[in-house]
């Protein structure tokens, strides 16, 4: 063969790899540019196969229809509520005035003014009593209301007792006094027990304590203008606190039995009454050596079954003769200074040193706080003295 036809021949065959390598090229460019159209398709097709949320034009009615239901129900239970809280705002406000003729009671009146006051006490207290019954267990005004309810029961015995005091006052009063110069201070013998006291002398009594915040305070008071006092205690306090009670009786002031639990004495039995006198007069014997000779009822609270204990026990009751309601919440300094010095006869003096007493009964416009009490005071002590008054504890203000 002639180097002619080599060559012609060998451009041949490089001509022939050309093409080959050139289809080959062209064909897988063009199967992998139509793989991936096909699966970019394909995946198009299933976005668009996934089914679609529809809400047929009758559903979407019956769920607008729901919720405007739900809304209505909502706002229906919405406005009775707030009509619960309107007769809780109601019976709030009556029972404020119930403890508002209650402390214009205590004081020393006369029959008529009294009878027309327990007459104002029993409409304030049936009123208050219809608005909180009317608030359903369901309501969240429920649990409020039970609490002024509770102290609801207590004040209508407390009514019946002031009115048995107004309809037998001559005979309560006529009554002789046993023992001559220690007399019981009830609210049937007020004028009696005032009588029976120096001219010109006030008793300061302080109740629930001894408290580490409040009675040192009120005796550090007490000794800067040279007063003494009555202080009547809480058992379960004075073993917590026995060094306040030591500086009480080293300091000439007097100590007194105020339960040991501070409840209600007339709602547990006799053997419990007993037990709450009996632990406090021994708890109060371990921590000075001595024991009260006075007793006040937690609340004031009482009835001839529990005087009758008292006076096996050889204590004699003490009530007061001016509440200075410093207990309050809507109290404050000016408020307890003027309850407090709006008299001019010889008294017997009801704050706080302590607070809390028992927790399972806290009145509903119970203040958390006595510091307004300590506050107070000074001005009450200075008023006094100005005017010619000394104060005395209650075994040495009886003449």
């Amino acid at each position: 063969m002639s180097d002619k036809h080599f060559k012609s021949l060998n451009f041949l065959f490089i001509f022939i790899a050309s093409v080959t390598i050139g289809v080959v090229s062209a064909y897988i460019y063009t199967s992998d540019f139509f793989e991936k159209k096909e699966q970019k398709s394909s995946s198009n097709t299933v976005e668009k196969n996934i089914p679609e949320n529809k809400i047929e034009p009758s559903e979407k009615e019956n769920i607008i229809e729901n919720k405007i239901d739900s809304n209505i129900v909502e706002n229906q239970l919405e406005t009775q509520e707030k009509i619960y809280s309107d007769y809780l705002n109601q019976g709030a406000f009556y029972f404020k005035s119930v403890t508002d003729n209650f402390s214009q009671i205590n004081e020393n009146i006369d029959e008529l003014t009294g009878k027309n006051i327990l007459e104002n006490t029993k409409i304030n207290l049936n009123n208050s009593q219809k608005f909180l019954e009317a608030i359903p267990p369901e309501s969240r005004y429920y649990n409020y209301a039970q609490e002024y309810q509770k102290y609801i029961v207590q004040y209508q015995e407390s009514a019946k007792k002031w009115e048995d005091y107004f309809n037998n006052k001559n005979r309560y009063q006529n009554q002789n006094i046993l023992p001559p110069n220690s007399p019981d201070l009830t609210i049937k013998n007020k004028a009696v027990f005032v009588n029976a006291m120096k001219p010109k002398s006030i008793v300061l009594t302080f109740d629930d304590g001894p408290t580490s915040e409040y009675t040192i305070k009120i005796l550090d008071i007490l000794k800067k203008y040279n007063v003494k006092a009555t202080f009547f205690v809480v058992g379960k306090r004075v073993q917590k606190n026995c060094p306040i009670i030591r500086r009480m009786y080293q300091e000439g002031h007097e100590i007194g039995n105020h339960s040991y639990t501070h409840p209600y004495l007339t709602k547990i039995s006799i053997e419990e009454q007993q037990k709450e006198i009996a632990y406090t007069q021994q708890i109060i014997q371990q921590c000075i050596g001595y024991q009260p000779r006075w007793f006040r009822a937690p609340y004031g609270d009482q009835n001839p079954d529990l005087l009758n204990i008292v006076n096996r026990f050889g204590l004699k009751n003490a009530q007061w003769t001016i509440d200075t309601n410093d207990w309050r919440n809507s109290s404050n300094i000016k408020t307890i200074t003027n309850l407090a010095i709006n008299n001019n006869s010889p008294a017997v003096i009801l704050m706080h040193d302590g607070a809390k007493t028992n927790p399972n009964f806290i009145h509903p416009e119970e203040s958390l706080s006595r510091i307004n009490t300590v506050n107070s005071l000074e001005n009450i002590i200075i008023n006094y003295q100005n005017r010619g008054f000394n104060f005395y504890t209650l075994s040495n203000a009886i003449k």
